[in-house]
């Protein structure tokens, strides 16, 4: 009885008084699952069939003495959103070390039916090292459910990991998972059917959007992979945390495969992986908390029969509040890094998209259309490396992209790197803001200062004049402009459009503070050869004065100095 006592004297101070009583309840499920390395023991219990009045639970279990557990995780939320407490009592009996596991809500809204959750101990232990000996239930009024202990058959599964092992495999048992759901809806001219999966074996959830047109029948997939929370460590000599995120292979259950079936959906469908944003957000607002990396381990996955890997996210609301909080956040694969540091975030007015990050490192010999490309240049004879991203799509706030440079590739420590992006339908490379002023550091890699992904071409020597899109060509003005002057008194006025990339912004100094090192500063100069037809203003409105035509000469200089000039014919006429 000392066990229900412990658990209930904690929940006691977390919620209210009542007296204890026991009720009936159907029994819950438990499961253990576990995986062991030299170094650290992973364990995973999950659990189904919960009465619903659920607000605390206790789990006892006994392991070899000298063990401490530590990273308990739970991967479940409380009815309300809010992540439940859990907390650890040891005490060693015989040789054992009787461990208790409590689950409390403090808020007092009651548990979902099905929990799981995550708790490490250091160094090995085989299959014969630990038992699930007991659980306790309470609800809010703290009557006592479903106690446990003794002769309880406890369903116990253990996975090998590897060369990892528990002295062999137990019996499959399938651990208890949420149903998959299905919602749909009306919306402009289509049908949108949304099913969502949660696995609750490794805690994370798939979401696929169908959206079918009812005009022409055809259906469009988005498809999104929700991770569960990593495993949170303290970088070592700095204020900062390290996030180790796990990269279960996205598992399709029947009832999605045949939904998808019946939207005739035959091919692997493109799959974006969700970063775990409330863990994220969670250990941004710590004070202690000065920096967070996150080590995603993208190149171990590998292709499904039912998906494709389509992207990485990086959430708003993380770098939302990453920006908020002035902390830097990581994220880091084998081949490269993303960094998105707290002075580019202050530099960023507004947030308002993720951040694609998954980028393809090859060498260019390997990209056909860039290395064809390349061949045109006949001073090329080999060496370059490609980073293909899935599209081009803007990051929302400016990014330090670190990359390994492939070896065989031309590049050595020290060396400059010549950087451009590859446009796919001038079928030319484009030159960058500074492309010139990187080099390769003591460890082969380079870190690039970008604002979107782009396929990027890096050389160790300048491409030929003939392949390249300077940067001041990358700008154009329009040729002509036609106004119709009215006889109301309202003036009639257009804007001359001077369209550049988006790694230049128009100043009116060079000491003007740009947004980031990424960016590049353009000075626009106007002026219209007759005024009596046209006048034009230090920002490109154009005024019609009277009918007639009048040149409006586009000056733009570069913050390296470089200058262009356009020719814009403005014909101003009179109403019909």
């Amino acid at each position: 009885m000392k066990k229900v006592i412990l658990c209930m004297s904690l929940c006691f101070l977390l919620f209210f008084s009542g007296t204890i009583e026991s009720y009936a309840a159907e029994e819950p499920v438990w499961i253990l699952t576990g995986h062991s390395s030299n170094q650290t023991s992973t364990f995973t219990v999950a659990a189904s069939g919960l009465p619903q009045e659920t607000s605390c639970f206790e789990l006892s279990f006994l392991f070899p003495a000298g063990k401490t557990i530590t990273n308990v995780t739970p991967l479940f939320k409380n009815v309300d959103g809010s992540t439940p407490d859990c907390h650890v009592i040891q005490t060693e009996e015989n040789g054992k070390l009787r461990t208790k596991i409590y689950c409390v809500n403090r808020i007092g809204n009651v548990y979902s039916d099905k929990v799981i959750f995550q708790f490490e101990i250091p160094g090995k232990l085989q299959k014969s090292d630990v038992s699930l000996e007991s659980y306790t239930l309470l609800n809010q009024e703290l009557k006592v459910s479903a106690q446990k202990s003794g002769d309880l058959e406890f369903k116990l599964e253990y996975q090998s990991s590897g060369s990892s092992s528990w002295g062999g495999s137990g019996s499959s048992i399938p651990v208890p998972q949420e149903p998959v759901k299905v919602t749909e809806e009306e919306k402009d001219g289509a049908t949108i059917q949304t099913v969502t999966y949660t696995n609750s074996t490794n805690g994370t959830v798939l979401e696929i959007v169908l959206t079918t047109s009812k005009e022409t029948k055809e259906t469009e997939v988005k498809a999104y992979y929700y991770l569960a929370q990593g495993k949170v460590e303290k970088l070592p000599e700095t204020e900062g945390v390290s996030m180790e995120i796990e990269l279960p292979q996205p598992d399709f259950p029947k009832e999605v495969k045949d939904l998808l079936k019946k939207a005739e959906i035959t091919e692997p469908i493109p799959l974006e992986f969700v970063l775990p944003q409330k863990q994220l957000v969670e250990q941004l607002k710590k004070d202690t908390v000065k920096e967070i990396l996150v080590n995603v381990p993208v190149s171990e996955l590998k292709k499904g029969t039912d998906w494709e890997l389509a992207d990485l996210l990086l959430p708003t609301e993380v770098l939302k509040v990453a920006k908020e909080e002035k902390k830097s956040v990581t994220v880091a694969m084998k081949e490269y890094s993303w960094m998105f540091t707290k002075e580019a975030l202050a530099n960023t007015e507004k947030i308002t998209q993720d951040a694609s990050l998954l980028l393809n490192i090859l060498p260019v010999s390997e990209k056909e259309d860039v290395l064809n490309v390349l061949k045109k240049d006949k001073k090329y004879v080999s060496g370059g490396v490609a980073a293909v991203g899935r599209e081009r799509r803007a990051l929302p706030v400016q990014a330090e992209l670190t990359i390994s440079l492939p070896k065989g590739t031309g590049f050595s420590s020290g060396k400059r790197v010549y950087l451009y992006q590859f446009n796919p339908d001038t079928k030319k490379l484009e030159t960058l803001v500074r492309s010139f002023n990187y080099f390769v550091d003591e460890n082969g890699a380079v870190t690039l200062h970008v604002i979107s992904t782009e396929t990027y071409v890096m050389l160790p020597k300048a491409a030929a004049n003939s392949i390249i899109t300077a940067l001041i060509s990358q700008i154009t003005v329009p040729k002509n402009l036609t106004l119709v002057l009215k006889e109301e008194e309202t003036p009639v006025r257009k804007t001359l459009e001077v369209s550049m990339p988006p790694h230049l912004e128009k100043v009116t100094s060079f000491d003007q503070k740009m947004k980031g090192s990424a960016y590049g500063g353009v000075k626009v100069q106007f002026k219209s050869s007759n005024k009596k037809v046209a006048l034009v203003g230090k920002n490109g409105l154009v005024t019609a004065v009277g009918t007639g035509t009048a040149k409006i000469t586009t000056t733009v200089t570069l913050y390296s100095g470089k200058k262009k000039t356009f020719t814009t014919v403005v014909t101003v006429k009179g109403e019909d």
